[in-house]
């Protein structure tokens, strides 16, 4: 299965000669995995599609789930998953994915041409915890037309959320044969020269090596060195502190409770027991903006102010269960404690 005749990502070259998706039927795939569990005795399976067929969560998923494999299943997927997509991977066996993160700043996110938010990427992470799904991703950037002020509000609240998965690593993009940028030069990388190591390999000259290779190096765009070390290094720090921090939520019958075990806050709990502010954090796993909430609030019969909200939210930032990135709010805490695996 490809992925990209949609949203084609300016960076990547992948399927550059065929970018139509292609999707075999439900009853194959199923057939073949069952072919491959008898022949091989093996069940752990890696799909190697780019990415999921968004109608198999209502036909190839139920259908393994249904056939009770114990099955543990590598999924590529898009970002945008919802919970309960995160759940029907989870009963067909699905316990490692890979999510086309790549950022949680949504002004490069755009820039990528992604069609998701930095927002809906910490959900996907958020709710990925709390079923025990582990998750494979990489912080890209070096885009052109980033700056460091996209970086400024996400950069503050990196830890706040380090009881989530965070990614292997940050590296600045390369030019890659097919991709956008590389088909046009004006978005940001007119100048190119096949990529040194290809000239360890090939005794050829540049013109020659041109027509051949997958990837160019450019002069470097977007981000500057100095913070891209500093995204690095807070990177390095939320992968040391991952495996030692939880951040969880209960529902009792008058309150939620939120047990703040993260590596570099107060040990605490939280209690939320106010009917409206329950019912907002419960929204706020959606992700709302101000405005948004305060509606939902009102059809729901609490009738709040966007001042009372805005207070509260600003409470709850500095105890760091509430990530914001431009006017959007959504709650961290996971609804279970899974076991921590890094890969």
């Amino acid at each position: 299965m490809l992925v990209g005749e949609k949203h084609h990502c300016t960076f990547c070259g992948l399927n550059g000669t065929l970018m139509q998706f292609r999707s075999k039927s439900p009853q194959k795939i199923v057939d073949e995995i069952e072919s491959m569990i008898e022949r091989h005795q093996v069940l752990d399976l890696i799909m190697v599609d780019n990415i999921i067929d968004s109608g198999y969560f209502k036909t190839v998923l139920p259908l393994i789930a249904d056939r009770g494999w114990d099955l543990r299943v590598h999924y590529e997927v898009k970002s945008n998953l919802r919970a309960a997509e995160i759940e029907v991977l989870r009963q067909a066996g699905v316990v490692h994915v890979q999510p086309g993160i790549e950022s949680l700043v949504s002004p490069v996110l755009k820039i990528m041409d992604k069609g998701v938010t930095g927002i809906q990427n910490i959900r996907t992470l958020r709710d990925c915890e709390s079923r025990g799904l582990t998750v494979s991703w990489n912080w890209l950037y070096g885009f052109p037309e980033e700056s460091p002020e996209d970086y400024t509000a996400v950069l503050s609240q990196l830890p706040a959320l380090v009881h989530l998965q965070p990614p292997a690593g940050a590296s600045r993009i390369l030019l890659e044969r097919f991709s956008p940028y590389f088909e046009k030069p004006a978005l940001g990388f007119p100048e190119r020269t096949t990529a040194a190591a290809y000239r360890h390999v090939y005794a050829l000259g540049e013109d020659e090596l041109r027509d051949m290779v997958y990837l160019f190096d450019t002069a470097p765009a977007g981000l500057p060195e100095d913070l891209a070390r500093t995204l690095n290094s807070q990177l390095r720090e939320w992968t040391d502190a991952y495996t030692d921090s939880s951040l969880c939520w209960t529902e009792q019958a008058d309150a939620l409770l939120i047990e703040d075990r993260r590596t570099g806050w107060p040990e605490a709990v939280h209690r939320i027991s106010a009917p409206e502010q329950i019912r907002a954090y419960r929204e706020l796993e959606y992700g709302r903006s101000v405005p948004a909430l305060r509606q939902h609030l009102a059809e729901l019969g609490y009738a709040v102010t966007t001042e009372y909200l805005a207070e509260w939210l600003s409470e709850l930032a500095g105890h760091g269960l509430v990530f914001e990135e431009r006017g959007r709010w959504i709650a961290l805490a996971t609804a279970t404690q899974p076991v921590k695996v890094m890969v």
